[in-house]
């Protein structure tokens, strides 16, 4: 048997170790759970839309960084978290401002 491994075998098994690492501290971290409930799993390669504009839309969503009430109310940039029809901010998610524009398409 040889002590000897290859750069490519070292190399395997460095980015094994890192990557269960990784996954480890997003497993267990309290900060980004939002994005943790898009992309449970690290090195999940995500698929960007072609067009910037909704790709921006998307990444904001996934970062839980969207215009709605309730997430700029907790950066500062407005005075309630309470969404313009009057809804509680538990109530307004990015989910049911998706499900509402979907709807009104259909109508």
């Amino acid at each position: 048997m040889s002590d000897v491994i290859s750069i490519s075998d070292a190399r395997r098994i460095a980015s094994e170790i890192a990557k269960k690492s990784w996954q480890r501290r997003w497993n267990e971290d309290s900060k980004g759970r939002q994005t943790y409930e898009c992309i449970p799993i690290v090195g999940t390669k995500m698929l960007w839309p072609r067009k910037r504009d909704i790709g921006i839309s998307y990444c904001r969503i996934v970062l839980h960084d969207t215009m709605l009430n309730k997430d700029s109310h907790r950066t500062g940039t407005s005075d309630t978290p309470i969404c313009d029809c009057g809804m509680e901010e538990e109530t307004v998610t990015t989910c049911f401002v998706v499900a509402n524009i979907m709807m009104q398409d259909h109508i």
